[in-house]
């Protein structure tokens, strides 16, 4: 297992994880992640797949590299929640998802 944990401790200090076991969509990720989804990763992701220099490579779901994106994106937004990207997980669910149907996001 690597040093990061799939868990947040919010401003509360209680952890929420963030599983893909729940219900999809936005409202399947925990409450500390909300207030910045919409304004803030989505616009984010939405401008790396503008300037990439080869989008239909490295924004093909669950890609090497579309994943190692999302994972620098939540990093920047989110520095220290100390979460891992990865495949299954529901940060990378819900980003796949609303990054292919963009008339979804909420």
């Amino acid at each position: 297992m690597n040093s990061r944990h799939q868990a947040s401790v919010d401003a509360g200090g209680s952890q929420a994880p963030l599983s893909s076991k729940s219900r999809r969509g936005p409202k399947s990720l925990p409450d500390w992640v909300h207030p910045k989804w919409a304004k803030t990763i989505l616009p984010t992701l939405t401008h790396a797949l503008y300037i990439s220099k080869d989008p239909f490579e490295e924004f093909k779901s669950l890609s090497p590299s579309f994943i190692a994106t999302v994972q620098k994106v939540f990093d920047l937004v989110y520095p220290h929640a100390m979460h891992d990207v990865t495949e299954g997980d529901a940060v990378l669910e819900e980003v796949s998802c609303q990054m292919s149907h963009p008339h979804e996001l909420t």
